[in-house]
Protein backbone atom coordinates (compact mmCIF):
# COMPACT_ATOMS: atom_id res chain seq x y z
CA UNK A 1 0.00 0.00 0.00
CA UNK A 2 0.98 3.83 -0.77
CA UNK A 3 2.15 5.69 1.92
CA UNK A 4 -0.36 8.24 0.80
CA UNK A 5 -3.07 5.83 1.92
CA UNK A 6 -1.54 5.31 5.47
CA UNK A 7 -2.83 7.38 8.31
CA UNK A 8 -1.30 7.29 11.71
CA UNK A 9 -3.02 7.13 14.29
CA UNK A 10 -2.07 8.97 17.77
CA UNK A 11 -3.24 7.85 21.25
CA UNK A 12 -5.71 10.71 22.71
CA UNK A 13 -3.36 10.63 25.87
CA UNK A 14 -0.38 11.49 23.50
CA UNK A 15 -2.46 14.52 22.69
CA UNK A 16 -1.55 17.70 24.92
CA UNK A 17 -4.30 19.77 26.49
CA UNK A 18 -2.18 22.87 27.65
CA UNK A 19 0.86 24.86 25.88
CA UNK A 20 3.02 23.51 28.54
CA UNK A 21 2.21 19.57 27.83
CA UNK A 22 2.98 20.79 24.05
CA UNK A 23 6.32 22.68 24.88
CA UNK A 24 7.16 19.42 26.51
CA UNK A 25 6.73 17.23 23.58
CA UNK A 26 8.29 19.13 20.83
CA UNK A 27 11.42 19.63 23.02
CA UNK A 28 13.57 22.30 21.46
CA UNK A 29 13.54 24.65 19.07
CA UNK A 30 15.89 26.10 16.00
CA UNK A 31 15.87 29.92 16.63
CA UNK A 32 19.14 32.10 15.33
CA UNK A 33 21.59 29.16 14.87
CA UNK A 34 21.07 27.64 18.19
CA UNK A 35 18.34 25.25 19.66
CA UNK A 36 16.75 26.69 22.92
CA UNK A 37 15.31 24.46 25.25
CA UNK A 38 10.98 24.69 25.49
CA UNK A 39 10.73 23.27 28.51
CA UNK A 40 13.15 26.18 29.97
CA UNK A 41 10.92 29.29 28.15
CA UNK A 42 7.69 27.72 29.21
CA UNK A 43 9.29 29.18 32.73
CA UNK A 44 8.65 32.57 31.40
CA UNK A 45 5.08 33.13 31.48
CA UNK A 46 5.01 31.72 35.09
CA UNK A 47 8.23 33.97 36.14
CA UNK A 48 6.26 37.25 34.73
CA UNK A 49 2.75 35.93 36.60
CA UNK A 50 4.30 35.45 39.80
CA UNK A 51 6.52 38.90 39.64
CA UNK A 52 3.51 40.60 38.59
CA UNK A 53 5.61 41.81 35.85
CA UNK A 54 3.27 43.36 32.47
CA UNK A 55 4.31 43.64 29.35
CA UNK A 56 3.71 46.82 26.26
CA UNK A 57 3.00 45.13 22.81
CA UNK A 58 5.61 47.84 21.09
CA UNK A 59 8.29 48.09 23.91
CA UNK A 60 11.86 49.05 23.08
CA UNK A 61 15.03 46.89 22.71
CA UNK A 62 15.81 48.46 26.06
CA UNK A 63 13.25 47.99 28.39
CA UNK A 64 12.82 44.06 26.67
CA UNK A 65 16.43 43.74 27.84
CA UNK A 66 15.45 44.61 31.87
CA UNK A 67 12.70 42.69 31.50
CA UNK A 68 14.82 39.45 29.93
CA UNK A 69 17.46 40.74 32.74
CA UNK A 70 14.90 40.41 36.02
CA UNK A 71 13.54 36.93 34.60
CA UNK A 72 17.16 35.44 34.88
CA UNK A 73 17.59 37.10 38.55
CA UNK A 74 14.61 34.53 39.47
CA UNK A 75 15.92 31.70 37.43
CA UNK A 76 19.47 31.68 36.81
CA UNK A 77 19.07 28.54 35.09
CA UNK A 78 17.19 30.37 31.87
CA UNK A 79 19.79 31.21 29.41
CA UNK A 80 19.49 34.48 27.72
CA UNK A 81 18.60 33.41 24.38
CA UNK A 82 15.86 31.53 25.97
CA UNK A 83 14.54 34.13 28.34
CA UNK A 84 14.64 36.70 25.57
CA UNK A 85 12.28 34.00 22.93
CA UNK A 86 10.24 33.50 25.73
CA UNK A 87 9.75 37.35 26.52
CA UNK A 88 9.51 37.90 22.43
CA UNK A 89 6.98 35.17 22.03
CA UNK A 90 4.60 37.03 24.53
CA UNK A 91 4.91 39.94 22.73
CA UNK A 92 4.93 39.29 19.27
CA UNK A 93 2.48 37.13 17.56
CA UNK A 94 4.12 35.11 14.85
CA UNK A 95 6.81 34.40 17.66
CA UNK A 96 3.93 33.57 20.12
CA UNK A 97 2.80 30.89 17.83
CA UNK A 98 6.26 29.66 17.03
CA UNK A 99 7.36 28.89 20.35
CA UNK A 100 4.08 28.48 22.62
CA UNK A 101 2.25 26.70 19.77
CA UNK A 102 -1.44 26.60 18.93
CA UNK A 103 -2.42 26.07 22.90
CA UNK A 104 -1.07 29.64 24.14
CA UNK A 105 -4.17 31.59 22.93
CA UNK A 106 -4.98 35.05 23.01
CA UNK A 107 -6.49 35.04 26.15
CA UNK A 108 -3.10 33.83 27.50
CA UNK A 109 -1.16 35.96 26.05
CA UNK A 110 -3.41 39.61 26.87
CA UNK A 111 -3.11 38.14 30.87
CA UNK A 112 0.44 39.63 29.99
CA UNK A 113 0.16 42.42 28.38
CA UNK A 114 -0.48 45.93 29.68
CA UNK A 115 -4.05 47.41 28.55
CA UNK A 116 -5.52 50.65 29.26
CA UNK A 117 -9.26 50.38 29.47
CA UNK A 118 -11.86 52.78 30.67
CA UNK A 119 -15.70 52.32 30.63
CA UNK A 120 -17.70 54.39 28.40
CA UNK A 121 -20.96 56.01 28.52
CA UNK A 122 -22.99 53.11 28.41
CA UNK A 123 -20.83 51.15 30.58
CA UNK A 124 -18.75 49.06 27.85
CA UNK A 125 -15.27 48.52 27.58
CA UNK A 126 -13.17 50.74 25.81
CA UNK A 127 -9.68 49.77 24.45
CA UNK A 128 -6.73 52.13 24.74
CA UNK A 129 -6.72 52.46 20.50
CA UNK A 130 -10.00 53.56 20.20
CA UNK A 131 -9.36 56.33 23.24
CA UNK A 132 -6.09 57.08 20.91
CA UNK A 133 -7.75 57.90 18.03
CA UNK A 134 -10.61 59.78 19.43
CA UNK A 135 -8.24 61.94 21.09
CA UNK A 136 -6.41 62.78 17.86
CA UNK A 137 -9.55 63.24 16.35
CA UNK A 138 -10.78 66.38 18.86
CA UNK A 139 -7.25 67.41 18.20
CA UNK A 140 -7.00 67.31 14.81
CA UNK A 141 -6.11 71.20 13.38
CA UNK A 142 -7.83 70.65 9.75
CA UNK A 143 -11.30 69.59 11.69
CA UNK A 144 -13.21 71.76 9.18
CA UNK A 145 -11.61 69.58 6.33
CA UNK A 146 -12.95 66.65 7.43
CA UNK A 147 -16.82 68.49 7.30
CA UNK A 148 -18.57 68.26 3.92
CA UNK A 149 -17.62 70.95 1.73
CA UNK A 150 -20.61 71.10 -0.35
CA UNK A 151 -23.87 71.73 1.10
CA UNK A 152 -25.61 68.90 0.15
CA UNK A 153 -29.10 70.61 0.97
CA UNK A 154 -31.60 71.25 -1.24
CA UNK A 155 -32.15 74.74 -2.77
CA UNK A 156 -34.49 76.18 -5.15
CA UNK A 157 -34.58 79.43 -6.29
CA UNK A 158 -37.08 81.41 -4.12
CA UNK A 159 -40.72 82.29 -5.69
CA UNK A 160 -42.64 85.06 -5.72
CA UNK A 161 -45.96 85.96 -5.89
CA UNK A 162 -46.52 88.36 -8.22
CA UNK A 163 -45.85 88.06 -11.75
CA UNK A 164 -42.18 88.40 -13.10
CA UNK A 165 -41.83 91.32 -16.15
CA UNK A 166 -40.18 90.45 -19.37
CA UNK A 167 -38.37 92.99 -20.09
Amino acid sequence: MSKKGKKQVIPADAIPKTYQEDMAQRGTIFIDGEDADLNQIAKVPQILKNQGIKLKKHMGAIQKQRIVDKIRTFDPSLTQKEATVGLLGLTNKTMNRQTYGQYFGEDLRSEFLENALMLNNEGKLVTEKFIENSQRYEQNPNARLAEPSMQLGRFSPVKRKGKLKNR
